[in-house]
């Protein structure tokens, strides 16, 4: 058993620093491979005053766009919040009013009948 053990462990060292080279030459060549297909680093490099502007202008629309959505999402929650409040308050006002309504047909029947 202990023979087993350290022939499995010098295959393990033996294998390791393959098997990490072959790991970092992939990583490398998947950055390499980005880099020259443009990436991130070729947008960069890309970039003239004028498209840095014209992005700069594209963002702070954007941020103000989402924020007047935003406002007006919110707006629509609280009115939408306080009409659900009005209603639960109201229903049992509500319930009176119809319990008096019915009372008062019944008195306008014994009124009629006199």
């Amino acid at each position: 058993m202990k023979l087993v053990k350290r022939i499995v462990r010098r295959k393990v060292r033996e294998l390791q620093p393959v098997i990490v080279e072959k790991a970092v030459d992939r990583v490398a060549g998947r950055a390499m491979q980005k880099a020259e297909a443009g990436g991130m680093l070729g947008f960069v490099q890309s970039l003239t005053p004028g498209k840095l502007k014209a992005l700069a202008v594209g963002l702070v629309g954007a941020v103000v766009v989402l924020n007047v959505l935003g406002n007006f999402v919110r707006e629509q929650k609280l009115k939408l919040m306080f009409r659900r409040e009005l209603k639960k308050q109201l229903r049992p006002l509500e319930k009176k009013i119809d319990d008096l309504e019915d009372e008062n047909e019944q008195l306008r029947r014994q009124l009629k009948a006199r």
